[in-house]
């Protein structure tokens, strides 16, 4: 149960009594006693699983609810769970050994998940399904940490079939040669795009972005470099909208490598949502998005963007 208020612009224990004023069916639980098991039970999954697995006992544990209390008490019970997580937050940054930069960078999500719990919409898209939720529960256990422009995971690795999928033999000896620098498929950070972070997703975003990745280095010494996939890591997205060409072009520039990933239905709905002329040339056939995944050793980070670069 939440008992104290670490969030400057918000009254934590008041916004729980709000949600559970919402639906009174909540009542009819022990809320505690089931936010803490939920929460033991999130603690204790493997971590290698990724910041968006749930254990199928937990999808069981809401399943029950609801059919206790109702569908309308899930999102209402998700929301209080960010709320407990959120009190908990400085217990659990010090625990973390984060360094104080992180914590605006916290504050300023908090801010927002707080502001969406205060005030609902009207269908809440909420649930153990989303992925938008899955990122903000991430944010509140402190499993995904906010980098101004990305989220970044802890526990990733590089899939086998990043390798079995280079058919050109200099492309796959390039990924070889980079696994060998890194020393090996896993553990690697992993950077995620939220959707309600994209006001700083922009150039300067990124930079500082990578700078922080670099305190996450120094943090963690068995993390063996970056990785992500994504549509914008296409060499080609630079040609077609110049002002992405940085999401590319700075890591190759300082040594990452990238992964031809191939078609995916998830890569063109994203690279097309927000570019009228991405989607035209598309509509032409002059433009298929690609999902290429990009490898970049902790020593080419660190080379580039560490305490030396950041002390100038």
């Amino acid at each position: 149960m939440i008992t104290s208020n670490n969030h400057h612009d918000f009254d934590l224990p008041g916004l729980h009594a709000e949600v559970l004023s919402r639906n009174p069916a909540l009542a009819d639980i022990d809320v505690s006693g089931e936010l803490g098991a939920f929460i033991n039970g999130l603690d204790e999954q493997d971590p290698y699983r990724g910041y968006s697995y749930i254990s199928q006992s937990l999808v069981d544990r809401l399943d029950q609810l609801v059919r206790r209390l109702g569908p309308k008490a899930a999102p209402e019970f998700l929301n209080l769970l960010l709320l407990e997580l959120i009190a908990q937050f400085d217990s659990r940054f010090e625990k973390s050994g984060l360094h104080d930069d992180f914590r605006p960078e916290f504050a300023r999500n908090f801010d927002r998940i707080l502001a969406d719990i205060r005030t609902p919409p009207e269908a809440p898209m909420i649930g153990l399904g989303s992925d938008m939720f899955l990122k903000d529960l991430g944010i509140a256990r402190l499993h995904l940490i906010p980098c101004v422009s990305h989220l970044v995971y802890r526990y990733s690795g590089v899939p086998r079939r990043a390798l079995i999928g280079v058919k050109q033999p200099s492309a796959f000896l390039r990924v070889a040669r980079t696994l060998a620098r890194a020393g090996g498929f896993r553990p690697f950070l992993e950077n995620h795009v939220h959707p309600r972070m994209l006001d700083r997703f922009d150039q300067a975003g990124r930079q500082q972005c990578y700078r922080l990745i670099c305190r996450l280095l120094d943090l963690w010494p068995d993390a063996r470099g970056l990785m992500g996939t994504s549509w914008y890591y296409d060499p080609n997205v630079g040609q077609i909208s110049p002002r992405l060409a940085y999401l590319h072009d700075e890591p190759a520039q300082a040594g990452a490598c990238f992964v031809d990933m191939g078609v995916h239905p998830d890569a063109t709905a994203s690279a097309l949502a927000r570019s009228p002329t991405r989607a035209r040339l598309a509509q032409e056939g002059r433009y298929q998005p690609r999902n290429y995944m990009m490898l970049w050793t902790r020593a080419d980070i660190l080379a580039r963007y560490g305490q030396g670069q950041r002390n100038k």
